[in-house]
């Protein structure tokens, strides 16, 4: 009775350690959650499946890296961004996850683009999600892509853009004239640059361009001083 006693015992410790327990670490799955993710299947025929390439900013998973609060850095084998859901869906190897806590992310680096998750005021509400730094000064200027008609069948999805401006440390707000916020920000070299380009104020791509042209000007001043 005592031996058995004694086996009963021994295998409480046993079977706990070698048959329940499955820590997840970076170093030893091959599927980490890191902390901040979680894995799932994507849905092979969307219900909007003729447009469902239209809800992310670019179907295909692009080069990209995460870096964390911690400053550490993790280099999916691709990042996408779903508009529809304000969500980072990653690929790493063979399977799909997506950031469950985007508060933890310091940035989100998809092909050279830089996306921050933060708080933001539209229409006098704050709100948070993922926005796209594209300009970076005395005032910060940000991208905030919206999926309009996404839980609608009857209609196709459309990605609306939006511009936003930080200063003085308060939270990004919506510009409510984009070409002449912007232009007075940057008075003429803006102006010239979109004239001379025949770029459109109301074109995100178009944007972009401008505030990189901006910076590569800014940084050739500071450096030629």
């Amino acid at each position: 009775m005592n031996k058995f006693l004694l086996n009963l015992f021994l295998l409480l410790f046993i079977v706990p350690l070698n048959g329940f327990t499955h820590p997840i670490t970076k170093e030893g799955d091959q599927f980490p959650t890191y902390g901040i993710m979680q894995y799932f299947v994507p849905n092979p025929t969307p219900y909007y499946s003729n447009i469902s390439q239209d809800i992310y900013s670019n179907m295909n998973f692009q080069n990209g890296k995460l870096i964390t609060i911690n400053n550490e850095v993790i280099q999916p084998a691709g990042i996408r961004y779903n508009v529809s859901k304000d969500e980072m869906e990653c690929k790493i190897e063979s399977q799909f996850s997506k950031i469950t806590s985007p508060h933890k992310i310091k940035e989100v680096n998809i092909n050279g683009s830089q996306f921050i998750y933060k708080k933001y005021i539209l229409k006098k509400d704050s709100l948070s999600g993922y926005l796209q730094k594209v300009y970076a000064g005395s005032k910060n200027i940000y991208i905030k892509y919206i999926c309009k008609s996404c839980n609608d069948v009857e209609e196709f999805a459309k990605i609306k853009t939006i511009i936003l401006v930080e200063e003085n440390g308060e939270l990004p707000k919506k510009v409510s004239s984009v070409k002449s916020n912007i232009s007075s920000l940057f008075n003429e070299p803006a102006i010239k640059y979109m004239k001379e380009n025949k770029k459109n104020w109301k074109n995100a791509k178009d944007l972009i361009q401008l505030f990189t042209y901006l910076e590569n000007m800014n940084s050739s001043s500071v450096a030629s001083r």
